[in-house]
């Protein structure tokens, strides 16, 4: 689609598209590219969402109008991300787990 129009330009939509709220309950965060000089920062934030905490989704929206742009951009280096948080899996959800392929 492109910003401001609907997802097919036949058909008239009296609103914008809402791809970010169906993502909302299985993504940590939702951005949306307005340009494409903002995609650099857009992806580092959303890295470093993804791997801050609990990793886990997220969804970067990039319009096709963004999409067909050019720029002169820098990008952060990818290569040093780590997951910054640690997890740890509850207790009694392993004995159950044991339990179950014991049995």
């Amino acid at each position: 689609y492109m910003h401001g129009h609907g997802t097919m330009q036949e058909i008239e939509r009296q609103q914008d598209n809402a791809f970010a709220r169906i993502t909302e309950q299985v993504t940590k965060r939702a951005w949306q590219a307005q340009s494409v000089q903002v995609l650099p920062t857009i992806m580092h934030r959303a890295f470093n969402e993804m791997l801050t905490g609990r990793p886990g989704p997220v969804h970067v929206e990039v319009p096709m109008d963004v999409q067909v742009e050019a720029a002169e951009v820098s990008i952060h280096p990818l290569d040093k991300r780590l997951p910054i948080g640690v997890t740890y899996p509850d207790p009694s959800a392993i004995e159950a787990a044991v339990k179950l392929l014991l049995n």
